[in-house]
């Protein structure tokens, strides 16, 4: 099986429910009273609960640390569920929507004058970027 395949089958996994309370993703709060159990749980609690293999752990963890900044024990599994639903919960849509980030972020910052702000890279970047969502980008990438 492909590398890409099984980390879309694992993605699937780690979000398994997210349906159920992101049914409308750009409406976080519309399954409010679902979030209440997931909200308070970390990647690391869901990857836990999963019981994978050492090899897919790896594999997962990897993925799911550049998605959400850092490491897996510090991100929110709610976070980065809606990110999955606003991607139709596609991995292939999700990895698409990263390299997407990273190449307004880039083109902004190689274009913007004088100091790199948010505000002057997301001005910058060509498209409808916004600096909330460009701020967003940057912070979980370091």
């Amino acid at each position: 099986m492909a590398t890409s395949q099984r980390v879309g089958e694992l993605l699937g996994r780690v979000f398994e429910g997210s349906r159920d309370y992101f049914p409308r993703p750009d409406e976080p709060l519309y399954r409010a009273d679902l979030l209440k159990s997931v909200d308070p749980l970390s990647l690391a609690d869901r990857l836990r609960a999963l019981n994978l293999s050492s090899e897919d752990r790896s594999l997962i963890h990897g993925q799911l640390a550049t998605y959400s900044g850092g490491d897996a024990a510090n991100g929110g599994l709610t976070a980065l569920a809606q990110r999955w639903a606003l991607c139709d919960w596609s991995a292939e849509r999700l990895e698409q929507d990263q390299h997407r980030k990273a190449l307004y972020y880039l083109r902004g910052l190689l274009e913007a004058d004088g100091r790199k702000f948010i505000r002057t890279i997301a001005a910058r970047s060509g498209h409808h970027v916004s600096e909330q969502n460009l701020h967003h980008f940057v912070s979980s990438s370091t």
